[in-house]
């Protein structure tokens, strides 16, 4: 049973003040942003763009954390993970309170380099950051019922992530997994992920929504 859990956050929530870099640079970092959120038909083609739309803004200002960051977000999207976690490990090493980057190294970690004691301390770290990041309890807690043997803990997360944000679509889903498939709990899992179906509905999530009623269809669920 998979679900692809993600978040994308909005210019305004990464982007380092204009003020801070030099203009072009910031330029670039803008065309590159909005080439990763609109990439086009070719999707890898798209990403691959934005990537030389920030590499360009990191030539022009080498200490531009954020566009580290988008550029590791998008190597990872196109299949270069280790670059990838060379540019999450500079974006860090330039903004250490990024929760975001910690967030994110800790997915790919946990999803592409089988490092999941390493992703645990990303995610931990993420919390310790900012302790209402709903998302990274999230993601710490498929890591732990996943491949840390922690189904409790797991349990425990995502908990913790649904306290904090009632409307997480993600939350739902995880929570529904690790009781469907872990804890032998058939009918709280259907529950939550039907939670999770709802929400996904409502909130537009057409992928999410699709994966989630994939896992309903493999316990013999119909939505």
């Amino acid at each position: 049973m998979g679900i692809v859990l993600g978040e994308r956050k909005p210019l305004s929530a990464i982007r380092v003040a204009s003020d801070q870099v030099p203009e072009l640079a910031d330029e670039y970092f803008i065309a590159g942003f909005n080439k990763y959120i609109d990439p086009g038909i070719d999707v890898i083609a798209g990403k691959r763009d934005a990537i030389q739309q920030f590499t360009q803004a990191i030539q022009l200002s080498s200490n531009y954390g954020y566009a580290y960051f988008m550029r590791a977000d998008s190597y990872a999207q196109v299949g270069e993970f280790q670059k990838s976690l060379v540019d999450y490990n500079q974006a860090i090493s330039l903004q250490s309170n990024n929760v975001n980057a910690y967030n994110n190294r800790g997915n790919l970690k946990k999803d592409k380099l089988n490092d999941s004691q390493g992703a645990l301390a990303d995610y931990d770290q993420a919390i310790i950051l900012k302790p209402d990041y709903a998302l990274a309890y999230v993601n710490r807690g498929l890591l732990k019922a996943a491949k840390l043997n922690d189904s409790q803990g797991g349990l425990v997360d995502c908990n913790r992530a649904i306290q904090i944000n009632p409307q997480l679509t993600n939350a739902y889903a995880a929570r529904g997994l690790i009781k469907a498939a872990q804890l032998n709990d058939r009918p709280g899992g259907i529950a939550d992920l039907r939670q999770a179906a709802s929400l996904a509905r409502a909130q537009g999530q057409t992928q999410l929504l699709q994966n989630i009623l994939g896992v309903l269809s493999q316990l013999g669920v119909t939505e």
